[in-house]
């Protein structure tokens, strides 16, 4: 099946919206010990950076707002390197940055 870029863009804000949904009520300390949503919120990330991989450069250059580099750089890393993976650093990607790339990509323009 061939999809759109907003079905992308689309599976960029569920997965945002995800996460926040998986770690409402949660500081570090429980996120760090709860398996299972560490697990569910990582799944959501890689998500998140292969959807973005799939923006032309021409939509990436004219929504610079959006780090797309890093995005698809911590889904590689995630994905290739899941043995380094540090909680803290991942603690703060879902509490600083996926809040501001959910209103980010909300305002995309395709």
């Amino acid at each position: 099946m061939q999809r759109e870029l907003a079905h992308f863009k689309n599976d960029i804000i569920e997965s945002c919206n995800e996460i926040v949904f998986f770690i409402k009520g949660y500081d570090f300390e429980k996120f760090s010990k709860d398996s299972k949503t560490l697990s569910a919120v990582l799944m959501k990330l890689s998500i998140i950076g292969e959807s973005a991989s799939h923006f032309p450069e021409e939509i990436r250059l004219k929504n610079k707002q959006v780090d797309w580099r890093t995005i698809v750089a911590m889904r590689n890393f995630l994905v290739h390197e899941y043995f380094e993976i540090d909680p803290k650093i991942v603690w703060k990607t879902v509490t600083e940055d996926v809040p501001i790339l959910l209103e980010s990509i909300k305002k995309l323009n395709l």
